[in-house]
């Protein structure tokens, strides 16, 4: 747009300044006057660009595989040959050329070579005359102060976990025990008695007498009691009254029975539900777990219960959203000035506002005074100044990325990533995906996989985007160990690419199970609007790496080749091009 801008004035200009050459009428045309109309026309024309492109729509010769991209080289001359014939914009530029006149220029002595010569050489004299007067003008850096926003520490929150207790009643253990029975009382018969048994019976019937007549003695119910047939232990002879004995077998009744106790169900209510739920989606990490009630034994429905731990109490680290838009300030070389705390959770900060001072770069003009120059040859006719911005960033990012994407071509996937993953183990509270929150966090890595560790460095670089966190591992339908996946790139512009990307061509992340770290097809990458991507999280990097010195030979290397072309131009050269020196 600005091309076309100034494309316009150029044209008003151009016309303003040498209608001087043509008439008198046009030589009292008002320079600024032109000025004004040709901004008002540029403007006119820009507001028809949208309306334009909409109209034009796509380019009609694009698609997605050209039908002569089967061609081998020799049947695409062929072709070309054969359609050029045929064409009526190839014969348009064959015949121009062919009715062109054929002028040979002579650099030493034709006019035009030599009056450019001279404006090369003394440019204001040779234009404007020697009253002509070259003033610089040194223009200070405008100052402003800017705030940005930045993640502090990691915040340690803590939950409770409470073990409960209830009873449920169940049989015991089995007790075994014994009665001494005489024989009198046990067996039918005995002086005509009815005992609890016939004689010599076992059966189920003579079990459930036995079962209720032993529930009568300990006071436990029947239905609990478990006998064994009667064992003779011994004869008892008795001399109840002069001239009488009475005699008769004692028997030992073997029995057992389980009583109902009241037995403890243990069951833990964790009230961590919350912050496991952050770590699952990556903004937390465990810390430690400790018993902080216990061990002890409490009377819980008049029963005495013992507990190793009563109360558990869990810490999570975690980190609080943010902008995280200070790298681009100091990216531009800005002073930090002041910082506050913006949130705080307990002692730590979590959030801060950081101020920068940003001072522009000292702009120098010039201004071209007396003689007879024509109209704004100095630019400064209107104001060429521009805002302080992130273009050089974003230039830069652009560059890295075009820099990446060479020889990717060939590859059936471009900037393809690969999935890491780490594991927390749920009842041990051991968390080996770690925080990213400093170097002490390092050392609960310390039991840890190789990989593991690995995956926590390539994180703090900011090479890995999160995709989730599942469950690997179930023990009794509980979850014992976590596992959470990432997709990790070569850098972290590679990174940011891909999460700006994939979201304009719909492209996602895959599950947490089975991360997508998948790269780019060419038709993919042809589908992202580069210029619709938000690459400031690297410009910080980008700018550590940016010197400034690369570009100081450009101008000398372009003042070589100007050289050159002018010596090549020179009849009977005598001095060999600077090509053929370099070779």
């Amino acid at each position: 747009m600005n091309l076309l801008r100034s494309f316009t004035l150029s044209l008003f200009l151009f016309f303003s300044d040498h209608c001087l050459l043509i008439t008198d009428d046009c030589c009292k045309a008002n320079p600024w006057q032109s000025l004004k109309e040709g901004d008002q026309l540029a403007s006119e024309l820009l507001k028809q660009v949208d309306t334009k492109k909409q109209e034009t729509g796509p380019h009609p010769f694009f698609a997605r595989c050209a039908p002569e991209s089967n061609l081998s080289e020799s049947e695409l001359n062929t072709q070309a040959s054969s359609l050029a014939a045929k064409d009526p914009v190839s014969q348009m530029i064959i015949n121009s050329s062919a009715s062109r006149p054929r002028i040979k220029l002579d650099a030493a002595t034709d006019p035009l070579f030599q009056t450019a010569q001279k404006v090369s050489d003394t440019p204001l004299t040779t234009i404007g005359g020697s009253e002509t007067k070259l003033t610089e003008i040194t223009q200070a850096g405008q100052e402003e102060t800017l705030t940005c926003e930045e993640a502090g520490e990691e915040a340690e929150y803590t939950c409770k976990s409470y073990l409960l207790v209830t009873l449920k009643e169940d049989r015991g253990p089995p007790q075994q025990g014994s009665l001494e029975i005489p024989s009198h009382t046990l067996y039918d018969g005995w002086r005509g008695q009815n005992g609890i048994i016939p004689r010599n019976s076992f059966d189920a019937s003579a079990q459930s007498a036995l079962k209720h007549y032993i529930s009568s003695r300990i006071g436990v119910p029947s239905e609990q009691v478990e006998v064994s047939p009667p064992v003779y232990s011994r004869q008892v002879v008795e001399y109840p009254a002069k001239g009488w004995t009475h005699w008769y077998s004692i028997y030992v009744l073997p029995y057992s029975y389980r009583p109902l106790i009241k037995v403890p169900q243990f069951a833990w209510d964790n009230r961590c539900g919350a912050l496991e739920a952050k770590a699952d989606a990556g903004g937390c990490s465990y810390v430690s777990k400790v018993c902080t009630q216990g061990p002890e034994t409490r009377l819980i429905g008049g029963v005495s219960v013992y507990a190793p731990c009563w109360e558990e109490t869990y810490t999570y680290s975690c980190s609080h959203p943010s902008r995280n838009d200070c790298g681009p300030l100091r990216a531009r070389g800005c002073v930090q000035m002041a910082s506050i705390c913006k949130q705080k959770v307990g002692n730590a900060c979590v959030v801060y506002q950081q101020t920068y001072q940003c001072k522009g770069e000292q702009k120098t003009t010039y201004s071209i005074k007396g003689g007879q120059t024509p109209f704004c040859l100095d630019g400064n006719c209107r104001d060429q100044s521009w805002d302080s911005n992130d273009e050089l960033g974003s230039a830069l990012a652009q560059l890295n990325l075009l820099k990446e994407l060479q020889g990717q071509f060939k590859n059936p996937s471009i900037f393809k990533g690969d999935d890491n993953y780490c594991s927390k183990q749920v009842l041990s509270f051991k968390d080996c995906c770690g925080s990213l929150g400093g170097w002490g966090t390092d050392l609960g890595l310390a039991g840890c996989s190789s990989q593991e560790k690995l995956l926590s460095q390539r994180r703090k670089k900011g090479l890995c985007h999160f995709v989730g966190t599942y469950c690997a591992k179930k023990v009794l339908g509980q979850c014992v160990t976590k596992k959470s996946s990432y997709c990790c790139f070569g850098s972290k512009l590679l990174k940011v690419f891909h999460e700006q990307g994939r979201p304009q061509i719909g492209l996602g992340w895959g599950e947490a199970e089975f991360p997508l770290c998948r790269g780019f097809t060419i038709e993919e990458i042809q589908r992202i609007d580069f210029s619709k991507l938000d690459l400031r999280e690297v410009f910080e990097d980008l700018m550590k790496t940016y010197s400034p010195d690369k570009l100081k030979g450009t101008a000398t290397h372009l003042k070589d080749r100007l050289e050159t072309i002018q010596r090549g131009m020179m009849p009977n050269s005598k001095i060999p091009s600077q090509q053929r020196k370099e070779g």
